[in-house]
């Protein structure tokens, strides 16, 4: 994975598991996955371990269908976010940890909420609005769809527009393993320790050793070399 990131660390942050019959639809539109408030940290060079934990075919249906990146310059940078929430929380010291990074712990709703309603914030989701209009309006001849078998591990940015199939077998569920991989910036966020009421971003992976540690409250971003990051 190397080659997807030129940093020495990654955070194994969550995993995700997607099931569904026949009957239900999955995401069938096209989309990108924009960066949301429960995990608070998260950019456009997240990468998902995705794994097909039965078949995704011509007759099983479920594929997903991607736009390559190298084909559309519509993205809007994922990382502009954390910019935008340093600009926005860090004056305020009640939201700062003791290390002087943002903790969105913190933060109070009212704050929450009046910069979920802020003018650059809105601006950004209708950013994204638009260039999801434009892919899905110009470019939909140009996703690309493949079979994957059946515990095949693909590498997939899931900031890259893309919509699944329909599920057609109703005789078996569509059933999807998924582990989202986070790189670090050198920006000042801390990382949350809990989702939904269970751990996360417990785990950093050194590309350069093969490492990986388990940290019982979340991986302390603030005791990793700015020079081990990346840019914000």
């Amino acid at each position: 994975m190397l080659r997807f990131f030129k940093t020495r660390y990654l955070i194994a942050s969550y995993d995700i598991y997607l099931g569904n019959d026949y009957l239900h639809k999955s995401f069938t539109d096209i989309h990108s996955d924009i960066p949301n408030f429960h995990h608070f940290y998260e950019t456009e060079s997240d990468l998902t371990i995705y794994i097909p934990l039965i078949a995704l075919n011509a007759d099983n249906g479920g594929r997903l269908k991607i736009l390559p990146e190298a084909k559309s310059k519509l993205k809007v940078p994922g990382n502009v976010l954390l910019k935008i929430m340093l600009q926005f929380f860090q004056t305020n010291p009640d939201n700062l940890d003791a290390n002087g990074y943002i903790d969105a712990d913190k933060i109070s709703d009212a704050d929450m909420q009046a910069f979920i309603s802020s003018d650059v914030y809105q601006e950004l989701l209708q950013n994204y609005k638009t260039s999801t209009d434009l892919a899905r309006d110009y470019y939909a001849d140009e996703f690309v769809l493949d079979d994957w078998a059946e515990g095949q591990a693909v590498l997939f940015t899931n900031k890259n527009f893309h919509a699944a199939e329909s599920w057609l077998n109703q005789q078996a569920n569509r059933e999807i393993y998924m582990l989202r991989l986070l790189p670090l910036y050198d920006c000042k966020i801390k990382l949350k320790n809990r989702l939904h009421g269970r751990s996360f971003n417990n785990f950093l992976i050194d590309m350069q050793t093969g490492r990986v540690q388990h940290f019982a409250d979340g991986v302390d971003v603030s005791a990793i070399a700015e020079q081990d990051k990346l840019r914000l």
